[in-house]
């Protein structure tokens, strides 16, 4: 399993109105009550979360892409919900980590369990 190089921030938006988060940052308006502009706060998340799901890739259009990969939902602790590749996890419900590696975000095993 390969390490993390270094913690990836990940840059979100929360809902002055409704306290919802967004990931990625965007200014179209919170998902949850359309609160938009000044209603939105920039937010670093903490990367940490659950994963909900897995799935492997094992072919890629993208020959820069290396495969097998396996690809995840993570739920982040501040809500979100987004696919990312995990390295170490073999079954949902484990506690995950963001961190950057040379080929951007991946998720590690935050504690051990469920990992490979």
């Amino acid at each position: 399993m390969s390490e993390p190089s270094h913690p990836l921030p990940l840059r979100g938006v929360r809902c002055g109105a409704c306290g919802r988060t967004a990931f990625p940052a965007q200014e179209f308006g919170c998902e949850g009550c359309g609160a938009y502009g000044a209603g939105l706060e920039p937010v670093e998340l903490t990367g940490h979360g659950t994963v909900l799901a897995l799935l492997t890739v094992y072919e890629h259009p993208d020959p820069a892409v290396s495969t097998p990969a396996t690809i995840a939902g993570v739920q982040l602790d501040e809500g979100p919900v987004l696919r990312a590749r995990v390295s170490g996890v073999r079954e949902a419900g484990v506690a995950v980590t963001a961190a950057a590696d040379g080929n951007g975000l991946i998720f590690h095993s935050t504690n051990g369990a469920g990992a490979r």
